[in-house]
């Protein structure tokens, strides 16, 4: 029943609530009766509002916050909910959960209720919907299509630089999810005229910007424009016609002339919900705020949270949940988790993700756990282990262009110039110690898969099974599955540490694309797009064992190639080189980045014949270069040189094979958002601007060729 939605229905009387819990769709359910102390609940929300505030004022870390939160949230718990629905909810288990209420009862923050355990926000995907006495409006329903697309408002007023960091870094997340959306971002001459007329036509509507309330005649608050204010009364007018937005995202702080003194949180919401409700009314189906001032920091990662956890398939109220909790980790003692409030049902999923391994997981939950005869687990086992190898001949067949052929041999491989004997060390990467790391999150019958296999390729191994590794490592790298490419790669680099002398070549393939597959994982799963400003480090860099090792292999590949060694050693030392630039950047070392991504693009130019990929790695590294020196160093020569090697190697006349133009997307992306930080910067007006936009125009040509 975890996916059953579950309503949690509130309603005012006299002196008395009405409360009741039941699954949504059921046609009856109980009700009880809850004696209101109005005067008591009102005290406590004012409580509630009054520790927000001195969060603000403290910082995020402000101390016994939480733990005072906490006795408000028990409190209302106490006072509002029955003693039926209260055991209800510490016993049955829920995943979703509406809160349907009267609009008298929006001022309270249902959210923060604490059952002794958790917070009601924190335990459940929790989303509001409002019981009013205004007359409903059929409205036109939007279909959600993928790619998704999202318009953002971000710094509408142009006193806010942290909202544009903030848009940015949604971009630069959103474009990693491939075909799952389509981001404009708007930052210069947001009018409400350019609202009115553009709103119709995303699925998404973010706003990184200023709230303007007005406490006397709540209708006439909202957002703070180019040009003035979208009120409240300008939104109700757009009902009827082309349907809205799916989602609206209004990330945006208190207006800078109210005092904390002043923030009641009747008025607040009030206010907050003048334009929620507007929207609502119009036919947005969620709408996603904040109920008081939040940290211009603190909004940025919350969004960016909500938004990664949507791009994964994650439903609305889960994704907000998530974000939640991501505000969470640097300190439990935090409470600007408790200002964000979304309207509209939280089981609802804009981006639909399948699991390729859901129905094996179900089978193997169901014929293994407990104590059951041993038959039974052999008979399990055979089933998976059928069902697994099916899909792996698929896979082979749909990927094989990604893998190297299984026929392979000692006799392909350049015999290595012989070297004096080296004692091995041993290894910083082993199976146990990335293990340890990354086994508790993969699916069950994939660890049956991955011990299999793992056992297969244990001791020396025949070439044969380790390029059947291989082959895994690069099927599941491409469908971004990188913690288990990464469990398989940890046997190519036990392999590769104990035959490093005797196939050097073979090695540092291994190292490379193991280390490719680590620092994949560690961006994609822990800190893909916490994508700052582009010379300012990752953070949490520090605490990733993945993002150490795979700069160790890195290196590792390094140190056994030489300048005398064959020119595909050199291409492959050209790799390592991109990967360890990589690694610099992340860690905020420009200048050892630069370095490494110029070495290997020195290599790569001097090379006769450039694979599809080493090609894409190659105008990737120009890119790159040309950004940093920009950015970081403001050497526009320096930039401009490498911008034109690009323009060279993509003349925009000549016809490109399809994997040519597959790579080539990824870099003209990279590229937009290069002209997007010229653009911040004031540099559109310069020569240096329009140079790079006529390399931007040969690349996209190239891409119409043929």
């Amino acid at each position: 029943m975890a996916n059953v939605t579950h309503v949690l229905e509130v309603i005012l009387t006299r002196n008395s609530l009405t409360v009741s819990l039941y699954e949504s769709g059921s046609t009856m359910h109980h009700f009880d009766e809850v004696s209101l102390n109005k005067m008591m609940v009102e005290r406590l929300c004012s409580d509630a509002v009054r520790l927000m505030n001195k969060s603000l004022e403290a910082g995020p870390l402000a101390s016994g916050l939480a733990v005072e939160l906490k006795k408000v949230g028990r409190a209302l718990f106490d006072q509002l909910l029955s003693e039926e629905v209260k055991a209800r909810l510490g016993e049955e288990e829920i995943q979703n959960l509406i809160i349907l209420l009267d609009e008298a009862l929006i001022q309270i923050p249902w959210e923060i209720l604490h059952d002794g355990k958790e917070f009601l926000a924190l335990k459940y995907n929790i989303g509001r919907s409002v019981r009013t006495k205004h007359p409903s409006f059929s409205a036109i329903s939007r279909r959600a299509e993928l790619p998704l697309k999202m318009l953002v408002l971000a710094d509408p007023v142009g006193d806010l630089p942290e909202a544009r960091t903030e848009a940015y870094n949604i971009r630069q997340a959103l474009d990693q999810a491939e075909n799952s959306f389509q981001v404009t971002t708007k930052i210069k001459h947001i009018t409400t005229d350019y609202v009115v007329k553009n709103i119709r036509d995303y699925d998404i509507l973010h706003l990184a910007g200023h709230n303007e309330y007005n406490y006397e005649e709540p209708v006439k608050s909202g957002w703070k424009l180019d040009d003035g204010v979208l009120r409240a009364v300008d939104v109700i007018q757009m009902r009827g016609g082309a349907p809205l937005p799916l989602l609206v995202f209004a990330n945006a702080c208190q207006s800078a002339s109210l005092s904390p003194a002043k923030m009641v949180i009747a008025d607040t919401e009030r206010a907050f919900c003048s334009i929620a409700n507007a929207f609502l009314y119009t036919g947005v189906k969620h709408f996603l705020g904040t109920l008081l001032e939040i940290p211009d920091q603190v909004a940025a990662e919350f969004s960016l949270e909500f938004y990664l956890q949507i791009s994964n398939g994650k439903p609305v109220g889960a994704a907000v949940r998530e974000a939640r909790l991501r505000l969470l980790q640097p300190s439990e003692d935090t409470v600007f988790w408790a200002t964000y409030i979304l309207y509209g049902d939280p089981s609802a999923c804009l981006v639909s993700r399948e699991d390729p391994n859901a129905a094996l997981e179900q089978l193997a939950t169901a014929l293994i756990p407990g104590k059951k005869p041993a038959a039974l687990y052999w008979l399990a086992g055979l089933l998976v282990l059928l069902a697994l190898a099916l899909s792996e001949n698929f896979l082979r067949r749909q990927f094989s262009h990604k893998a190297v052929p299984f026929e392979i041999t000692e006799a392909v491989v350049p015999t290595p110039k012989p070297e004096p004997a080296r004692t091995v060390v041993r290894p910083v990467i082993t199976r146990d110690n990335v293990r340890a790391v990354l086994w508790p999150p993969v699916a069950r019958v994939n660890q049956l898969l991955a011990f299999r296999n793992l056992q297969q390729a244990s001791g020396e191994g025949a070439p044969d099974q380790q390029e059947h590794l291989r082959f895994l490592v690069n099927t599941y790298a491409s469908l971004r599955q990188y913690r288990l490419a990464a469990l398989y790669a940890t046997a190519l680099v036990e392999w590769a540490d104990a035959h490093a002398v005797k196939n050097k070549r073979i090695a540092v393939e291994y190292y490379a694309e193991s280390a490719d597959v680590l620092l994949e994982e560690y961006l994609f799963s822990d800190l893909f797009a916490r994508l700052p400003s582009v010379s300012a480090p990752l953070s949490g860099w520090k605490e990733s064992r993945g993002f150490a090792l795979s700069l160790d292999l890195y290196q590792r590949g390094l140190q056994l190639i030489t300048d005398q060694d064959p020119e595909d050693l050199l291409r492959i030392r050209a790799r390592l080189l991109a990967g360890m630039a990589r690694g610099h950047k992340i860690r905020g070392s420009i200048q050892p980045a630069i370095q490494s991504y110029e070495q290997a693009v020195k290599i790569w130019e001097q090379a006769p014949v450039l694979s599809v990929n080493e090609r894409y790695q190659l105008a990737n590294s120009y890119v790159e270069l040309a950004t940093l020196y920009v950015q970081d160093q403001r050497n526009f020569k320096k930039a401009h040189d490498f911008l034109m090697h690009l323009g060279d190697q993509f003349p925009g006349d000549t016809y490109l094979p399809l994997e040519d133009r597959v790579l080539i997307r990824t870099v003209i992306r990279k590229f937009e958002l290069f002209l997007w930080a010229l653009r911040q910067d004031g540099l559109a007006t310069t020569q240096f601007y329009e140079d790079a936009l006529q390399v931007y125009n040969k690349l996209s040509l190239s891409l119409e060729q043929g």
